[in-house]
């Protein structure tokens, strides 16, 4: 009887060792899933932040862009104090060199 309770024991042992190394295969499976997913993640985010970085790039190169194009419309536009003798004061030389161009098209067909 006492051989049986020795030989139950260890067929126990054995199955406890076992269900033991299977649990720890799987847990190292899993952290083997995590690190997989996680470096995934990381190069997802690295993509993101690379793509963020070059939509901020375009956004800055269209602003240069856009001053660049308003400081030469700026340069096109013909001094209004030349031809009105004042300075241009806010929207009023607009109104001004009307007023000239005008006054001199009348002078020039009369």
């Amino acid at each position: 009887m006492r051989d049986a309770r020795d030989a139950l024991n260890a067929l126990r042992n054995d199955h406890n060792e076992q269900r033991r190394r299977v649990a720890e295969e799987a847990e190292r499976q899993r952290q083997m899933q995590m690190a997989i997913k996680l470096n995934a993640m990381r190069e997802k985010k690295h993509a993101y932040l690379q793509y963020q970085q070059e939509i901020a790039l375009r956004r800055v190169q269209e602003e240069e862009r856009q001053m660049q194009l308003r400081i030469e419309q700026q340069r096109m536009i013909p001094n209004v104090s030349a031809y009105t003798g004042y300075p241009p004061q806010g929207n009023t030389w607009i109104l001004q060199l009307a007023y000239h161009i005008v006054f001199l098209y009348l002078d020039f067909h009369t």
